[in-house]
């Protein structure tokens, strides 16, 4: 979904920062990891926010998530938009 997104955004000439787990090609991706250590949110500070990250495949509730909320405190995005399927949350 996330790169079907970037290639939107491109032929749009939207300018768009991803961060991922892994690095890519492309210098607008950056890594991050949502399961450890600082999470540096600074170059998204203030800009529109799709969230595609999976919680993990164990236990209760989403700490990626909560940890990227928790970084983006006091500076908020101007929209922060969330997408999942039921393939990830079930039923």
């Amino acid at each position: 979904m996330g790169h079907a997104l970037a290639r939107e955004l491109t032929q749009r000439h939207v300018a768009w920062l991803g961060l991922r787990r892994q690095m890519e090609a492309d210098p607008r991706v950056r890594a991050v990891d949502l399961d450890a250590g600082a999470i540096d949110v600074d170059p998204v500070r203030g800009s529109r926010i799709v969230y595609l990250a999976p919680p993990p495949k164990s236990g209760d509730g989403d700490p990626r998530l909560r940890r990227f909320l928790g970084a983006l405190e006091g500076a908020p995005p101007r929209r922060f938009i969330y997408a999942s399927t039921t393939g990830v949350y079930g039923n």
